[in-house]
C-alpha cells in the first residue's frame, strides 16, 4: 500500500510540475512528463533490487545520511580569546611570502608556488563547500591542522572513540571574497587573516559520539594554544583558528 501511495503522489507531483511548465513551453512540459514517467517506471521495475540493496546496506546508508554533528563555538565551549587585531591579524601580516590579493588568478599564483596548499577531506577533518572563499590554506597553517588532527585522534583512542572529524567551514578568502561576505555579514573585517591563508573556521564535529568528543576537542585546542601553536577566537557559530609562530 505504501508503495502505491508513493507512486500516485509522484505522478501527481509530476503532473502539477508539467502543468506549470507548459505555460512557458509545451515541449519542456512534455519532456518533463516523459522523463518523469520513465524514472518512475524504472524505479517500479527494479523495486525488488532497490529493496534488496537497501536491506543489505541499511546500516551504512543510515550512517551516511544521519551522521550526528556537534557545534564548536563560543556558546558551547569555553576558550581563552586571543585578540583578533593584535594576535590573529598581526600574525597574518608577519607571513613574508604572501600578500592579500583580489582575484582567484592571483591566488593561483600562490598555489603554484606552494605557499597556499589545497584543503581536502582527510580521516581527521571535513571541508565544507565555501560560498565566500576557497579551500586553501597557507602551508604553515596546514601543518598546524595536522597537529590538531593527530592529537585529537590520540585523545579519541584513549577514550575508546574513533572516526570523529572536525568540520572546516571557511578557509582562504581573496579581498573580493571578503568584500562579498561583508555585504551579508557586517561583523566581517576589512583586512582578514583569511586573506593570507593564515586562518580557518571550525564549525562542528561530525561522527558518532561527537558529544563525548567535544570536550576532547576543547582539550586539544587548549593545549595547542598554551603550547603557542595556535591563536583562538571563539565566535558565535564557529571557532576561528589561526597559525602561530
Amino acid at each position: 500500500m505504501t508503495l502505491k501511495i508513493l507512486l500516485l503522489l509522484s505522478i501527481l507531483l509530476l503532473l502539477i510540475t508539467s502543468w506549470w511548465l507548459q505555460r512557458f513551453s509545451k515541449k519542456l512540459a512534455i519532456g518533463c512528463v516523459l522523463v518523469g514517467l520513465g524514472t518512475i517506471g524504472l524505479g517500479y521495475t527494479y523495486r525488488k533490487t532497490i529493496y534488496r540493496y537497501y536491506a543489505q546496506n541499511k546500516a551504512d546508508i543510515r550512517k551516511r545520511i544521519g551522521t550526528p554533528t556537534c557545534q564548536i563555538n563560543s556558546k558551547v565551549l569555553k576558550f581563552k580569546r586571543d585578540d583578533y587585531t593584535t594576535k590573529h591579524r598581526a600574525q597574518a601580516h608577519k607571513l613574508k611570502d604572501i600578500k592579500a590579493v583580489h582575484t582567484n588568478a592571483e591566488r593561483d599564483d600562490y598555489v603554484e608556488k606552494g605557499v597556499l596548499v589545497p584543503l581536502k577531506n582527510t580521516d581527521g577533518w571535513i571541508v565544507k563547500s565555501m560560498d565566500y572563499g576557497s579551500p586553501f590554506v597557507h602551508s604553515k597553517l596546514y601543518q598546524k591542522l595536522e597537529m590538531i588532527e593527530q592529537r585529537f585522534a590520540e585523545k579519541q583512542q584513549e577514550h575508546n572513540l574513533s572516526g570523529i572529524q572536525f568540520v572546516i567551514s571557511s578557509a582562504y578568502r581573496t579581498i573580493d571574497d571578503q568584500e562579498r561576505l561583508r555585504k551579508v555579514n557586517h561583523n566581517a573585517t576589512v583586512d582578514s587573516s583569511h586573506s593570507y591563508g593564515a586562518s580557518v573556521d571550525i564549525s562542528h564535529l561530525r561522527g558518532k559520539d561527537c558529544e563525548q568528543a567535544t570536550e576532547l576537542f576543547q582539550e586539544t585546542l587548549n593545549e595547542l594554544q598554551k603550547e603557542k601553536q595556535l591563536w583562538l577566537c571563539p565566535e558565535s557559530i564557529t571557532m576561528h583558528v589561526t597559525l602561530r609562530e
